[in-house]
């Protein structure tokens, strides 16, 4: 029997987790790595500080801590694609888990903004 963590997480997801800074500042990331989650899409109209419209963000439910920054594709590692079309990749900007009543299992959803 599964457990909460993983009974309703049936889609595939590349997840190239932010593991810091380098010298000059800018953001590192680990290798891609496979994960599976439930994705959830939904639409709003928010404005990044640069006024650019971000209007498709989506949340998904995973298992372990994924850090704010990290970047995610949507689809299984085999098929990544060498490079990336516009709109198919996406940031983490928010972190949530919840435990349950007894704190023993953590419902934990990212949100996510696709990158223009």
């Amino acid at each position: 029997m599964t457990t909460i963590e993983n009974d309703d997480r049936k889609q595939y997801a590349v997840l190239y987790a932010q593991s810091g800074y380098g010298a000059d500042g800018d953001p590192t990331w680990g290798a891609a790595a496979e994960i599976q989650v439930r994705r959830n899409r939904r639409k709003v109209n928010n404005f990044s500080t640069e006024e650019s419209p971000h209007g498709i963000v989506s949340t998904m439910r995973v298992n372990a801590e994924i850090a704010i920054g990290s970047k995610v594709w949507f689809g299984r590692l085999a098929d990544l694609p060498d490079s990336f079309d516009a709109g198919t990749l996406y940031e983490v900007i928010d972190y949530s888990e919840t435990p349950d009543i007894k704190d023993r299992y953590y419902t934990r959803r990212v949100t996510l903004r696709r990158m223009l």
